[in-house]
């Protein structure tokens, strides 16, 4: 490791390549020791060897330096993405992703509420509008599965604008789908991964604000959109966009404030008018299904406190570990919370918890992993 973690690395770095690897050991422990193979902590060590292996690799010699070998590999994962999404029949998957998305939005679109809906494990969908919305093509195509597909291409362009050094852009395709956690988005055809893809993307627009020079309208409709598929977009938001906000004037301040509004008003009202009642829109609604998860208040805290430490960001590489610190202590509070409640076992084997939230922190990861890994190249 030594290798690695000179004095240049940061602790940091190193604590989200940890964070990184604790990830794929839950999806490796859940999923692979059910095949009965080889032990699920010989297939881990197996991986962190791999994973050290690869960091030697590009540290150590000059590999992958043409770009073409880039663009071949993205276009490779692509047409495997839709592959497994055309292989795989959801109706016989064991969780409902992408079902509950599916039948919300067959809901929705036959004049009915969608999160009263149930899908084909008679669960319902915990997803804001907005990405029951943004699924909506997708459904017509046949499956909601190919919104990752989408939106991995997305992710290869941002790669590819953002990492400047071709050699660290393969580096992080490899990071990519060397993970487990990756392979078990596209095959259960999630969405989490791609919402986060999303959302790494409007993080990056709403801190070069000023120097996009957006209209204040435009970017009051992209927040509000994020914000309307997963509550804890607020959290990057805020981390990117609040020291913006604080030094606006008044009339830029009261637009954005009333076209957010405007949108989360429209949003909710499309959702909510198809409800029998009061009472249908109280016990099925997205905040009652997330509060199973993590109690409300507790988000709200979790959601709050990065305003105060958005004065403290100062460039791209500080605003990425931010966003994986305080996306990740909901997520670890609410596995955690689990596990103390339900147990090791009944939490992670027979899913008294959610381990795939934690996919929402794997394309801020495989980004910071590689783009900081460039100190290191540069200080051999």
């Amino acid at each position: 490791m030594k290798f690695l973690f000179n004095k240049i690395t940061s602790k940091r770095y190193f604590l989200t390549l940890l964070l990184f690897i604790f990830i794929n050991y839950l999806f490796i422990e859940k999923y692979l020791s059910r095949l009965n193979i080889i032990p699920s902590i010989v297939f881990f060590g197996i991986y962190i060897i791999g994973i050290f292996i690869i960091f030697y690799v590009f540290k150590k010699f000059n590999v992958f330096q043409k770009k073409y070998i880039f663009w071949v590999s993205c276009l490779i994962i692509f047409i495997a993405t839709i592959f497994i999404n055309n292989y795989v029949d959801g109706f016989k998957l064991n969780t409902d992703r992408w079902s509950s998305t599916h039948f919300a939005i067959k809901a929705l679109l036959n004049g009915k509420y969608p999160y009263s809906a149930t899908d084909h494990l008679n669960g319902r969908t915990s997803n804001l509008p907005f990405l029951i919305f943004i699924n909506i093509p997708f459904y017509f195509l046949g499956d909601v599965g190919y919104f990752q597909s989408f939106t991995l291409l997305i992710f290869f362009y941002f790669l590819n604008i953002y990492i400047d050094n071709i050699k660290l852009k393969i580096f992080s395709l490899i990071l990519l789908v060397t993970s487990l956690p990756f392979w078990w988005e596209i095959y259960s055809k999630s969405d989490i991964l791609s919402n986060s893809i999303l959302l790494i993307i409007t993080t990056f627009y709403l801190f070069h604000y000023k120097k996009n020079k957006t209209n204040i309208f435009f970017v009051g409709i992209i927040f509000s959109f994020m914000i309307m598929t997963r509550l804890v977009s607020l959290i990057p938001f805020f981390l990117a966009f609040s020291t913006h906000f604080f030094t606006m004037n008044i009339r830029k301040k009261i637009s954005f404030i009333l076209i957010v509004m405007l949108i989360i008003s429209i949003s909710f009202g499309i959702v909510f008018m198809n409800a029998k009642n009061i009472e249908m829109i109280k016990h099925y609604n997205p905040f009652e299904l997330q509060n199973r998860q993590i109690p409300f208040y507790l988000s709200l805290i979790f959601i709050i406190v990065p305003i105060i430490y958005s004065f403290f960001i100062k460039n791209i590489k500080a605003l990425i570990y931010n966003c994986i610190f305080f996306l990740s202590i909901p997520i670890l509070t609410s596995f955690l919370w689990r596990v103390i409640i339900h147990g090791w076992n009944n939490s992670l084997y027979n899913s008294y918890t959610d381990i795939s939230y934690f996919n929402l922190l794997l394309p801020f990861i495989v980004f910071i992993l590689a783009y900081d890994f460039k100190s290191i190249l540069d200080n051999k």
